[in-house]
């Protein structure tokens, strides 16, 4: 890591470093995350409306087709509700024949 890091954080300032993160340097960037994620879903949800005009998604049981204008379309009744995980859970699908 001779060439430095280069760090982006919420609050606007970028630090650069020719050594590794430490510890609290690191939780405090692995903190951002959740929001970094929420921020990604919002974006990308609003782009595949704006691009497309509507968005798949599935809502109280339902899968759904929202349009750009807030109207909704229900495309089919979904047989199954989601099923309940904990953080670091590892699941596998049931083979469906």
């Amino acid at each position: 890591m001779g060439e430095g890091i280069l760090v982006g954080m919420n609050d606007g300032l970028d630090v650069k470093s020719n050594s590794p993160l430490g510890e609290d340097a690191l939780d405090a960037l692995e903190s951002c995350i959740p929001e970094l994620a929420v921020d990604a879903l919002r974006h990308a949800y609003l782009k595949a409306l704006t691009t497309s005009g509507s968005v798949v998604e599935a809502i109280d049981g339902k899968l759904v087709r929202t349009y750009a204008n807030g109207a909704r379309e229900t495309l089919k009744e979904l047989s199954e509700r989601p099923t309940p995980s904990r953080i670091g859970a590892r699941m596998v699908r049931k083979q469906t024949v």
